[in-house]
């Protein structure tokens, strides 16, 4: 039995990592009692799968899980799997999908994300919204353990736009590589410095309409 599960991470809880963040889940499923399932073989792990990741430093309004268990669990597991998180991951819904669902990694396809400053220079936003969206391309230089590549950050942006001293925008995360809330940072607002960062939404975006997953 698989369950979609959608969980809140506040800014307290934002810098744990993707792999700190599922070691915990693990814990606070195993110290429930609940009556998962697990993979077979020498060395078997709970069948838990995620959407895309969460980035270190980022609060979310929504990140998704598929978990499944051996057997249907009691009625208010749901409550009783929060009680043994800790304040700042709260597990917003839940509800069964069928077991040959696709992979949440495969099919949500859109992020969204508000970016907060403490302050924006004159309209200088607004002239770099307008100039972004003129160019034909916009490369930019991206840095990794693996050493430096050129992205085109037009393909990876679906949507930008102010909003008093915040940034709101829409990424693609199926077409090239993603941007990062940093890296619109610093095209939108490189005189100002980012303070805070939620990912508001994730979605599955097919023939122009949008759903959750």
């Amino acid at each position: 039995m698989k369950w979609r599960v959608k969980m809140s991470i506040d800014f307290n809880q934002a810098w744990l990592s993707q792999l700190d963040l599922l070691a915990l889940i693990q814990r606070s499923l195993r110290r429930g009692g609940f009556p998962l399932a697990y993979s077979q073989g020498f060395n078997p792990h709970m069948l838990i799968s995620w959407g895309p990741a969460h980035a270190v430093g980022v609060a979310s309004l929504g990140e998704y899980f598929d978990l499944e268990f051996s057997r249907p669990p009691r009625e208010d597991w749901l409550r009783l799997w929060q009680k043994q998180l800790p304040e700042g991951l709260d597990l917003l819904e839940a509800r069964p999908v069928p077991p040959n669902s696709p992979a949440l990694m495969a099919v949500i396809n859109l992020a969204s994300y508000c970016l907060e400053f403490p302050f924006f220079f004159n309209n200088s936003v607004d002239t770099y919204i307008k100039n972004f969206w003129t160019a034909q391309t916009w490369p930019i230089e991206r840095v990794s353990p693996k050493g430096k590549k050129e992205i085109d950050a037009k393909a990876g942006l679906a949507a930008i736009k102010q909003e008093e001293n915040k940034l709101l925008a829409e990424v693609w995360l199926n077409k090239g590589a993603s941007l990062r809330p940093a890296e619109i940072a610093t095209i939108f607002a490189p005189e100002s410095s980012l303070s805070a960062v939620t990912r508001t939404g994730l979605f599955i975006e097919e023939n122009g309409k949008r759903k959750e997953p």
